[in-house]
C-alpha cells in the first residue's frame, strides 16, 4: 500500500495555546449571538464528563445543525481546527485529564466544516480557547507509494460508502462500521478514509507529524496491523471531517 519516508525537516503549521484564566464555564445550554462574521451554534451545553465508560474521545454530526461530542480539550482543539498532535503546544495542565461532553445545535443544516467552525468559537466561549499560528522547522515522517506505484491493493480498496453526505452514518443496525475508524492494540480499520485523513490518524501512534505524499485522490476501506510498542492516547472512534 505504502510506506513511511522519513524528512529531514518541513514547515508544519502549529497551532499554539495562548494563555488565559479561568477553567471551562460549567453552565447550562443558553441561546447564543449569531452575529458577526463566524457561524456560531444557537444552543450549546458543554458539562464535565461523569460516565464511568471507558470513551476517550467521540464526536458526530447531526441532520439538522445538531453535534455532539466527548473528549478532552485537547482532543476538541484537534478535532475543530484539523490538527495532528504535535501541531498543538501549549495549554492548562488538565488539557488532557479532564473529558467533557459537548451538545450543540444551529439552524438548518451546516456542512461538517461549518459546525467545526462553530465547536472552535464555542472553545473560544466556554473554555477561554486563545490560539495563534506559527511555522516551524520539525522533522516529519511522509506517507508514500511503495514500490509498484498506484495499484490498490487488497488492504486499500476504493470506498463504496457515502461518507460525502452531510451526516453520514458511523456504524450500521448490525453495528458494523460504515464510515470512520476503529482502534485496537496494533490495529487500525477504517471506511471511508482519505489519505490525508490516513496520514492524520497515523500522527496518533509515532513521535511527529505524518503529511500525505501518496497523491491518491478519493476516500478508501483500509485495514492495518502492526506490532504495538504501547497504546497510546487515541480514540476509540473518531469521524472527523476529513476522513
Amino acid at each position: 500500500m505504502g510506506h513511511f519516508r522519513t524528512a529531514t525537516v518541513a514547515a508544519v503549521a502549529m497551532l499554539v495555546l495562548v494563555p488565559a484564566p479561568g477553567a471551562p464555564q460549567d453552565r447550562p445550554a443558553q441561546a447564543q449571538a449569531t452575529t458577526g462574521a463566524r457561524p456560531r451554534f444557537d444552543v450549546a451545553s458543554v458539562k464535565p464528563h461523569r460516565a464511568t465508560d471507558d470513551i476517550m474521545f467521540a464526536l458526530q454530526f447531526h441532520d439538522g445543525g445538531k453535534l455532539t461530542a466527548t473528549g478532552s480539550l485537547r482532543m476538541l482543539i484537534r478535532t475543530a481546527y484539523h490538527l495532528q498532535g504535535s501541531q498543538l503546544v501549549g495549554g492548562p495542565d488538565w488539557i488532557d485529564s479532564e473529558l467533557f461532553d459537548i451538545e450543540a445545535l444551529s439552524d438548518g443544516d451546516p456542512t461538517r466544516d461549518t459546525t467545526l467552525v462553530m465547536l472552535q468559537e464555542l472553545l473560544a466561549e466556554r473554555f477561554q480557547v486563545r490560539v495563534r499560528t506559527e511555522r516551524r522547522e520539525r522533522p516529519v515522517y511522509e506517507l508514500r507509494l511503495a514500490d509498484g506505484g498506484a495499484a490498490v491493493r487488497p488492504q486499500l480498496s476504493r470506498s463504496a460508502a457515502d461518507c460525502d453526505a452531510s451526516s453520514p452514518a458511523a456504524f450500521s443496525p448490525d453495528a458494523r462500521l460504515v464510515c470512520g475508524v476503529s482502534y485496537a492494540p496494533g490495529r487500525l480499520d477504517a471506511v471511508g478514509m482519505t489519505m490525508r485523513a490516513l496520514a492524520t490518524n497515523l500522527s496518533l501512534w509515532v513521535d511527529r507529524a505524518v503529511i500525505d505524499g501518496t497523491g491518491l485522490e478519493g476516500r478508501y476501506d483500509l485495514q492495518l496491523k502492526w506490532a504495538p510498542d504501547g497504546v497510546p492516547h487515541a480514540p476509540q472512534f473518531l469521524s472527523t471531517p476529513d476522513l
